[in-house]
């Protein structure tokens, strides 16, 4: 791979900073996006510098699958730190290593309702009921009438995520 600059792996090596042990991660110090080293690897393409890294030093990428890093360190490019897997072996990693950062209940930006309006809902409901059955609890509480019947179930706002 060559590019206007001059041959890929050594337009690489210029933007790498190196630790003194070179077990440590090794630090993208060219262009990032959201943290991510990118390179330029033909006009006006660009690719993510540690995909390029895992290329130069460990071999092609299959298709369908994604480079992770073990070291969390999206400006990593030391491959050494990098392995292949999938988005779900991704997402598996990132709730294991807790940095899933999920918005549930009333932390989502979409959320109507407070916790104790859903257990009030929880209390209130009764099934067919013309006061209190789904579709008048929805229009009290400004939701769906489907909304409420997962609540009550148990599939929307369950404790485990308060």
């Amino acid at each position: 791979m060559t590019g206007r600059q001059g041959p890929l792996k050594k337009r690489f090596w210029r933007m790498i900073i190196l630790p003194e042990d070179r077990r440590q991660c090794w630090f993208w110090n060219g262009f990032k996006s959201n943290g991510y080293g990118q390179i330029q690897i033909s006009a006006g393409r660009y690719e993510k510098a540690h995909r390029v890294a895992y290329k130069l030093f460990t071999g092609p990428i299959p298709e369908g699958k994604h480079v992770l890093h073990k070291c969390d360190n999206p400006s990593c490019v030391n491959p050494k730190h990098l392995f292949l897997g999938t988005q779900s072996d991704n997402n598996a990693d990132m709730r294991v290593k807790g940095r899933a950062r999920y918005a549930w209940g009333e932390r989502s930006g979409s959320a109507k309702l407070t916790w104790p309006q859903v257990q009030k809902i929880r209390e209130q409901y009764r099934f067919y009921s013309r006061m209190f059955g789904s579709v008048a609890l929805g229009r009290r509480y400004g939701v769906t009438s489907t909304m409420i019947l997962f609540i009550v179930k148990g599939d929307a706002w369950r404790e485990e995520f308060k």
